[in-house]
């Protein structure tokens, strides 16, 4: 077998295999393992809880405004018709510190070629 103008036997080939397939799983293992070294070596801190003011009440009862809205026209029906009954803050570093934009761009670029 010649591999890169290299002529390998087909034991040699396979060891050969071997070794790289073991040099990448090594490379994986690191790179999954610095991250929780990072997060272990860091002190967590309980999340604090912030009283409600009026002026974050009424961010908070526009932000559910906007929702409904928005949730409303994606529908193709009337504001009125459409009730949130809950939201939450989506994760930034759920999916790996990509925003939602990007990884919306990124299946596409993606599906295109499937």
């Amino acid at each position: 077998m010649v591999l890169f103008g290299i002529e390998f036997s087909p034991a040699e080939a396979v060891l050969l295999g071997i070794g790289v397939l073991l040099v990448l799983m090594m490379v994986a293992l690191l790179r999954k393992s610095a991250p929780r070294a990072e997060r272990a070596a860091q002190p967590q801190e309980a999340p604090a809880a912030k009283p409600t003011t009026a002026p974050q009440q009424a961010e908070e009862e526009e932000l559910i405004a906007v929702i409904t809205a928005a949730a409303a026209a994606a529908m193709g029906k009337e504001a009125k018709q459409v009730r949130v009954t809950s939201y939450r803050e989506v994760q930034s570093r759920q999916y790996a510190g990509r925003s939602v934009w990007s990884r919306a761009g990124r299946e596409q670029q993606v599906n295109r070629y499937i």
